[in-house]
């Protein structure tokens, strides 16, 4: 499945609360303002809320979502890379 309709359907399957959330989260961490996470800046978030395991999960993100290895994602798929899947997966959302 190509990324962009992957991306555009798990935005689909969340709320917009869900997604003004993530914006939110999105914004903070974009430290240059050029609607783009740059490795760099995801990983120095990331080490606030992980710590020590900052590297895996943004080395997890950028392997799923940074087909081209540019080195950085912007919103959509930072969306597609932070959602729960569980969440995403429940009966009610796939009717």
């Amino acid at each position: 499945m190509q990324q962009a309709t992957m991306s555009m359907m798990v935005q689909n399957m969340i709320t917009k609360e869900e997604i003004n959330r993530l914006q939110q989260v999105f914004i903070k961490l974009d430290k240059n303002k050029d609607g783009k996470l740059q490795y760099a800046e995801l990983l120095e978030g990331y080490e606030e809320f992980y710590g020590a395991f900052a590297k895996a999960e943004v080395d997890r993100i950028f392997k799923m979502v940074d087909a081209d290895n540019s080195g950085e994602i912007d919103f959509s798929e930072f969306v597609t890379a932070t959602v729960d899947r569980g969440k995403l997966l429940k009966e009610d959302k796939l009717k």
